[in-house]
């Protein structure tokens, strides 16, 4: 197999497997008709299938961060040209999941030159005990920002920009 073929450059980590599979349908509309190629990895899906796709060459992933582990942990899926990095839903990231695992996994990412990589983590709020977690993998050159305006689909939807 060719590595070459396993390195994708884009990467979207979200809490669940039906947000997964939600942006995964979307992304893949994005791409029709384009050279890129998207696809989802998250538990249920069989690891030889897996291993199928990833083997053709996706440029974009959408997985769940248990998911992401163990295809980076087994040597599955290259990183080294990982170019954008999305966390979806950050917050819930940080509450729900193992925040160790989260740690190393952003850990992994993070071991590539920021330069050469655009991150955006996206939460619905960052409260204290969040942002006492969040500052553990928070780099130097991250900032917290807020959009304190009304949102027409939420009105009470507080947007965290990191």
């Amino acid at each position: 197999m060719d590595i070459a073929k396993r390195t994708s450059f884009g990467a979207i980590i979200v809490s669940t497997r039906e947000l997964v599979s939600h942006i995964d349908e979307q992304a893949t509309k994005l791409c029709n008709g384009s050279k890129y190629i998207c696809f989802k990895l998250y538990g249920e899906i069989n690891s030889a299938t897996l291993r199928e796709d990833i083997d053709k060459g996706a440029d974009i992933f959408v997985t769940t961060p248990e998911r992401f582990y163990e295809v980076i942990d087994k040597g599955y899926l290259k990183i080294d040209n990982l170019r954008y990095a999305i966390f979806e839903e950050f917050d819930r990231l940080l509450s729900d999941l193992d925040i160790e695992k989260t740690i190393d996994i952003l850990n992994q990412i993070r071991s590539f030159s920021l330069n050469s990589r655009k991150n955006l983590i996206i939460c619905k709020e960052l409260s204290t005990e969040l942002q006492k977690n969040f500052e553990r993998i928070r780099r130097k050159n991250l900032f917290i920002t807020r959009n304190n305006k009304k949102n027409v689909f939420g009105r009470n939807i507080l947007h965290t920009i990191v």
